[in-house]
């Protein structure tokens, strides 16, 4: 009788608890986890910690509530994964979910390592399944169970094993299938390992996907775009991100409206005989500018060459093609002036 009442009474108080991790307005709800100081010290990892330290800040400023956690023993991780799948239902709306440390899969299903686990890497074939490991699988289907709008699952995982053992079962990750309104991405190919980052403080991948996923009115499919050709280009083609979308609708992470600095002005320019002026645009932005400009008889307005578009594009992270600037260039100053 005593333990049944004991029983019930840690129900009640896990349920207080997931009640008060969910006591939030926002409909943006992320599990970022960083798995780096492993029981065995040849499995000890520089930049889980501060890869998923570096996006866990980054989301909270795209408006997300974040659950943020290091390494975690195979107890706290389930327990976090429950208590997000419980405030991602309550909540709604968009989920993320992104796990940095080891990863293998093992007879076609892939497992994420908690730092007490870390003895699975370099266990027998028969044994594998006896340490402490977490299903990747599972995670998904409590993502899916959450019934929200839409998930995005990061497995930065896979990071190339130091351990002493002949691994039978550390060739990479295998990929799975997002469920329907979910988008899955992964820091390498199947079978392949996601470099550390050496001295640098983040890995290829977070360092890239940190840039890419602040970027206004870029949608996250564009986002792993971006940061899978990132990647390609940091490790010479060694390390190439996939991700597969299911998402059944576009998710913009950063939608806040893009916000230049917009000014019309004319420029005498002598040209023989006469004396004529030509209108300029120029649009700016963190320093960047670029201009569109026009002589009086023209109807249309000059654009900067493509190299020179893309260059200020790029430096002010922005998705908008020349067009498209100009015509809300033009907008504001119509409004302006």
């Amino acid at each position: 009788m005593m333990k049944k009442q004991i029983l019930i009474a840690w129900i009640l108080l896990l349920n207080i608890n997931l009640v008060q991790a969910c006591e939030t307005e926002k409909k943006r709800i992320a599990l970022v986890i960083g798995n780096s100081n492993y029981q065995d010290e040849m499995a000890i990892l520089k930049n889980p910690k501060n890869d998923a330290s570096g996006l866990a800040q980054t989301l909270k400023t795209l408006g997300f509530y974040v659950f943020e956690e290091y390494d975690l023993t195979k107890a706290k991780m389930e327990t976090v994964i429950q208590k997000f799948g419980s405030c991602l239902k309550q909540a709604g709306g968009i989920g993320l979910f992104y796990y940095s440390g080891h990863g293998v899969q093992f007879e076609g299903k892939n497992y994420l390592i908690p730092v007490d686990g870390s003895d699975a890497l370099d266990s027998k074939e028969e044994d594998f399944l006896q340490h402490n490991i977490v299903s990747a699988e599972k995670m998904l289907k409590v993502m899916e169970n959450a019934k929200n709008d839409a998930n995005i699952i990061i497995i930065d995982a896979c990071r190339n094993n130091p351990t002493r053992g002949k691994l039978i079962h550390n060739n990479g990750l295998d990929h799975l299938d997002p469920p329907s309104g979910s988008i899955i991405a992964y820091a390498a190919a199947p079978g392949k390992f996601a470099l550390d980052g050496g001295v640098e403080d983040h890995s290829p991948y977070a360092k890239h996907l940190i840039k890419e996923i602040t970027k206004p009115k870029v949608s996250i499919t564009d986002v792993f775009l971006e940061v899978r050709k990132g990647v390609k280009r940091h490790t010479n083609d060694y390390q190439e991100p996939q991700y597969l979308s299911l998402l059944n609708r576009k998710i913009y992470l950063n939608d806040k409206p893009i916000e230049f600095t917009v000014k019309k002005y004319q420029r005498s320019k002598r040209i023989f005989p006469p004396r004529q002026a030509i209108k300029i645009i120029n649009i700016s932005k963190n320093g960047n500018s670029i201009n569109y400009w026009k002589f009086p008889w023209q109807k249309q307005w000059h654009l900067p060459s493509q190299d020179v578009y893309n260059d200020f594009i790029k430096s002010v992270g922005s998705s908008l093609k020349s067009k498209e600037l100009l015509d809300m260039a033009i907008k504001k100053v119509v409004s302006k002036y």
